[in-house]
Order: C-alpha cells, then structure tokens, then sequence
C-alpha cells in the first residue's frame, strides 16, 4: 500500500500557474517596468505549459 496519494488533474501546477497570473496582474496595476512584465507574463506562459504538459 503506497503512502502517496497523486493529486488529480495537476492541482498544484494549477495553484502556482494562478498564482503567477496574479503576479502579472499585479505588475501590470503597479505599472512596473516592461522588463518585470515581460518576465511576470513568461513565468504565466511557462506554468501554464506545465499544467497542459500534465494533463496530456
């Protein structure tokens, strides 16, 4: 008997994936550089390619 449950349909991915977009959203109210943005708006592509990748 297994001591580890797996989550179902990526939870976690989809926790950080969300948690990302609100740092986007929060870069984007406080109007930081478009560096910051660019980089908040790679880490929201990044995680929701994790999430998709672990749905497949």
């Amino acid at each position: 008997m297994s001591n580890y449950i797996p989550g179902v349909g990526a939870f976690k991915k989809r926790k950080i994936r969300d948690k990302r977009v609100e740092e986007l959203m929060g870069a984007i109210k406080r109007q930081e550089s478009p560096e910051r943005i660019e980089r908040a708006a790679e880490k929201v592509r990044d995680a929701q390619l994790s999430v998709l990748r672990c749905l497949e």
